[in-house]
């Protein structure tokens, strides 16, 4: 219905609806009008500290999702364009802008994460067509407006950026996105695999990447790519491109602290069958004192590369985003009228959507009833329910409830458009009866419901079950598994997700008392840290090894190899250590990024295997607190990294050890696995030579995937 009105909306705008203007300089908003939006715009002040928040837009076949602190995923149909997965607590891959200063070097992201700022301001707008982040730090403010593009299959990000200042500022403005181009669940089983099929092209002056994904089957859906940006000046001055996420963050080092960020350093421009590739554009302005520049990336996914070339021709121009917001914003016109539903109930369905997205407890069943409840996937096959997507629960018990029901199919229709697959499903657990006046009326309203999407096939992801007909492990496990999990009787869905959100701000304030002593980092940040550290660290003493490389080598009759990395320095790529007996095991990296198994490494994982040999992220780790300064440290370097210390690492038959020192204290840290019984056994011995007693706390920790 949407896509058959959009040329008579193109031809005409309604005479009842104001017509989207471009803006001019003279047009500039100050800060305080950020404030003044319209009310079903919702604003999220301080991002970082404030409840999670979500938005997701699509045309019907591209969507994107975005978060409040500027993470999230775009897709096309079922294939994800970038790499994404929904993490509570760190929560660090999506599209990302990042800007940084060329005259001193400081550089952050354009939104909330990953990369913080001293002193900066960030608040999040999100309506029902855009979403739009906007940071300050001192006096450069930046503004980035994101839509999805209705002519074609793409999206579109707008960086303005107002210098507020006396003086000129120059600013490099960088894009960075992981690619996928394929399906989530191939990328998550093996994303080291998955990665080798993508094939890149950087454009002749930089300004476009072109990606491929390249099929192993003939059934495979064709996808290529393009990431590029427009500028309104027109110029292509100080491009630069990168398509190898190592060279872009570097081994052993994280997005927040990326290689390509280090004092005068350039994208590289390495393309082709890079093994691990992203999209990353770059471009140096100028911003005059007091005025504004604004430039946008694109990024536009097709069948062949011929659709690309009409998405370029179609967006490469300086008015190219006005025109999209506009029919982004009349789309979103449509569909909400389409569905009978206001803005400020759209505003709340994207309230309701995070707690789909996200693993989330406040609107689940009680933590003791989940773990009582929860039974296997298949307990879930007798109802048809497949339990592959995220489900959204609705229980019934009497007739006068069945406008939430109605209201509930109506949600799940929005969120369908918006590319959203998620199972609705109606439980009736009204007592049964030989009339079933409640089924045949939830009966009705979901078939209604599934007569407007038959592309999606004949259940439309909508089930209406009854709970006298349901054994009792398949109730409990369809209650267990739902991520939203809501009764009629408790009132209508906006006031559970109230109460939800309530619930979880009183959770947030328990978590942090008033007055509680905070965390600091491990040692100082400091500017172009990792340029300063270069500059005095020395490599690491090969004494005493046979076989020295600069890394590591062979110690006494060489049934120990000895890795010392001084500083930052990492090995070229995870050296590790295999220890297991028959059933249970472990295997450690020379900078002690550990990862867990029992019986399988692959199907049964105790800790998470980020296979990432760029980041090596450690899942499980050895903290070590001083009560003197408040600061953590840890005798393996993958957990606490700190540039003062030199980290011995001797990998043996059947143990690694981790050796270091920090001031007077001389740590040495042995992983070894039982010979015959499932345990691994982590022994820590800490030396003080200094005359002053050290107050000290250890933490084991680990991040369980059990399965």
């Amino acid at each position: 219905v949407i896509e058959s009105a959009e040329l008579l909306l193109q031809e005409r705008a309604p005479r009842d609806i104001p017509t989207a203007t471009v803006r001019t300089e003279a047009d500039e908003r100050s800060k305080d009008e950020t404030e003044v939006e319209s009310p079903d715009t919702r604003i999220v002040l301080n991002p970082l500290k404030a409840l999670r928040s979500t938005s997701v837009m699509s045309n019907g076949r591209y969507s994107v999702m975005v978060t409040a602190t500027g993470s999230g995923y775009s897709r096309w149909g079922e294939l994800a364009v970038t790499r994404w997965q929904p993490d509570p607590t760190e929560d660090r891959l999506g599209s990302y802008i990042f800007l940084r200063d060329a005259g001193t070097g400081d550089w952050w992201s354009a939104t909330a994460e990953p990369k913080r700022a001293t002193d900066e301001e960030v608040q999040t707008l999100f309506s029902d067509d855009k979403a739009s982040f906007v940071k300050s730090v001192g006096s450069l403010r930046s503004e980035v407006e994101c839509i999805v593009i209705s002519e074609g299959n793409g999206e579109g990000r707008r960086v303005t950026l107002y210098n507020d200042g006396p003086v000129d500022r120059h600013i490099e403005v960088t894009s960075f996105a992981e690619l996928v181009l394929g399906y989530d669940a191939s990328d998550n089983a093996h994303p080291a695999f998955s990665k080798m099929f993508v094939e890149t092209e950087i454009a002749a002056n930089n300004g476009a990447i072109f990606a491929t994904r390249r099929k192993r089957e003939t059934d495979e859906p064709d996808v290529t790519m393009v990431h590029f940006v427009t500028d309104p000046s027109g110029s292509t001055r100080d491009a630069e491109a990168e398509t190898d996420r190592r060279a872009f963050i570097g081994r052993g080092r994280t997005i927040t602290e990326a290689a390509a960020f280090d004092p005068g350093a350039k994208l590289g421009g390495h393309s082709g069958f890079t093994l691990d590739p992203v999209a990353a554009l770059r471009r140096q302005v100028r911003v005059p004192a007091n005025k504004k520049i604004s430039l946008t990336f694109w990024t536009a996914v097709g069948a062949n590369r011929a659709e690309l070339e009409d998405a370029i021709a179609r967006l490469d121009h300086p008015e190219a985003f006005a025109r999209q917001a506009m029919l982004a914003w009349t789309r979103s016109q449509v569909q909400t009228r389409h569905l009978g539903l206001s803005l400020a109930d759209a505003a709340n369905v994207q309230n309701l959507a995070r707690y789909l997205i996200y693993p989330d407890p406040f609107l689940r069943l009680p933590a003791e009833s989940i773990a009582s409840g929860l039974g296997k996937q298949s307990s879930l096959w007798p109802t048809s329910i497949s339990g592959d997507f995220p489900i959204f629960l609705v229980r019934i018990g009497d007739v006068a409830d069945l406008e939430i029901v109605a209201q509930a199919l109506r949600f799940q229709e929005y969120m369908r458009a918006r590319g959203m697959m998620i199972d609705f499903v109606v439980v009736n657990e009204q007592a049964s009866s030989y009339v079933q006046d409640l089924q045949r009326a939830v009966e009705t309203l979901c078939e209604n419901s599934r007569l407007r999407g038959k592309e999606l096939g004949p259940r439309q992801h909508i089930f209406a079950v009854r709970r006298d007909l349901m054994d009792e492990t398949t109730y409990k496990t369809l209650l267990a598994v739902a991520r939203v999990a809501l009764h009629t009787r408790n009132g209508t869905i906006f006031d559970q997700i109230e109460r939800a959100e309530a619930a979880a701000l009183q959770a947030r304030d328990a978590l942090q008392p008033a007055g509680a002593a905070a965390l600091r980092e491990p040692f100082p940040p400091a500017p172009q840290a990792w340029a300063a550290q270069a500059s005095i660290e020395g490599s690491a003493d090969g004494s005493g090894l046979n076989q020295w490389n600069g890394f590591g080598g062979f110690e006494g009759d060489g049934r120990h190899y000895v890795v010392r990395l001084a500083g930052r320095r990492t090995t070229p790529q995870p050296w590790i250590n295999v220890i297991s007996n028959a059933s249970f095991g472990f295997h450690v990296s020379a900078e002690g990024a550990a990862f867990t198994w029992s019986r399988n490494s692959r199907d049964y994982q105790l800790t998470p295997w980020a296979n990432d040999p760029v980041t090596n992220r450690p899942g499980e780790g050895i903290y070590i607190y001083d009560h003197a300064n408040g600061r953590a440290f840890s005798p393996a370097a993958a957990v606490v990294r700190d540039p003062a210390m030199t980290y011995e690492t001797w990998h043996g038959q059947g143990f690694s050890t981790f050796r270091s020192k920090r001031g007077p204290l001389s740590m040495d840290l042995t992983h070894v696995v039982d010979s015959v019984d499932p345990v691994k056994i982590s022994r820590l011995r800490i030396q003080n030579s200094g005359s002053v007693p050290a107050r000290l706390r250890v933490y084991a920790y680990a991040e369980w995937v059990l399965g």
